[in-house]
């Protein structure tokens, strides 16, 4: 016989908690606006760094080089200039314009580069392009040396030392060409030989042991000490040979 007497049992359904939902909600949507506000931002930086900038020394060949980067098939005769020479519409493989800069490298001019595209212009730049004439490496050692140092230097004084630097190491088709390895270990040697003449001098005038010093690690200096994500050696020649090309010098503009 049914008993009904006795009430039914009616479990309680938890509640759902509506604060801790509502907050989970503005926590993710917070993290999507994050998200897409940094992916603008470094789009944004990716657009304003627009400027390759070629540099070295006379002579090295970069006015074919940049001539050659605008247009393959252009084969001028090079000449010694006085003012940068600056393309606007230099085309990459993402369908970008970006600015392509071949900088003058007579020593009185150095100043121009240094405190006008190596410092104004900096925050534009998205990678230097520095040239070496590989044929005549061995009797202008020292001249190429302390160029690409004091550009380094430069880059350092401006917190900039993760621009990639690309080392051209052209005039491959000439005979008498250095590979980019023996000029790679080369300028190694002549940095540190630098870094101690660099310390002596300053040592002797005022006392100070810094200043215009690249590193610190004297005659034993090595690339890695400069901590850089993006310096390469590459072999090229503006002057086609079934060896050598700027093929690898494009790739390296399209990747950055």
């Amino acid at each position: 016989m049914l008993q009904m007497d006795k009430e039914p049992i009616i479990e309680a359904i938890p509640e759902t908690n509506g604060i801790e939902f509502t907050w989970a909600s503005i926590a993710a949507a917070f993290f999507v606006v994050f998200i897409v506000t940094v992916f603008l931002i470094l789009k944004s930086r990716r657009k304003q760094k627009n400027t390759f900038l070629i540099v070295g020394l006379s002579d090295s060949g970069k006015t074919l080089i940049y001539s050659k980067l605008i247009n393959k098939d252009v084969n001028h005769t090079t000449y010694t200039s006085l003012k940068e020479n600056v393309y606007n519409k230099l085309s990459t493989k993402h369908g970008e314009e970006n600015r392509l800069v071949d900088y003058p490298g007579a020593e009185k001019l150095r100043t121009g580069l240094f405190d006008n595209w190596l410092k104004k212009e900096l925050p534009f730049v998205r990678g230097v392009i520095f040239v070496i004439d590989s044929g005549t490496f061995n009797r202008k050692l020292r001249d190429v040396a302390e160029l690409l140092y004091d550009v380094l230097y430069q880059l350092k004084m401006n917190k900039s030392l993760s621009t990639p630097l690309l080392i051209a190491c052209s005039k491959q088709d000439n005979s008498l060409a250095k590979s980019e390895k023996a000029i790679s270990d080369a300028l190694e040697r002549e940095f540190g030989l630098i870094n101690i003449s660099r310390a002596a001098a300053l040592s002797s005038t005022d006392g100070r042991a810094g200043g215009k010093l690249l590193t610190l690690s004297g005659g034993d200096f090595s690339w890695m000490d400069l901590k850089m994500g993006d310096l390469n050696f590459y072999p090229t020649s503006a002057i086609e040979t079934d060896e050598f090309d700027l093929k690898n010098v494009r790739e390296w503009i399209n990747s950055h």
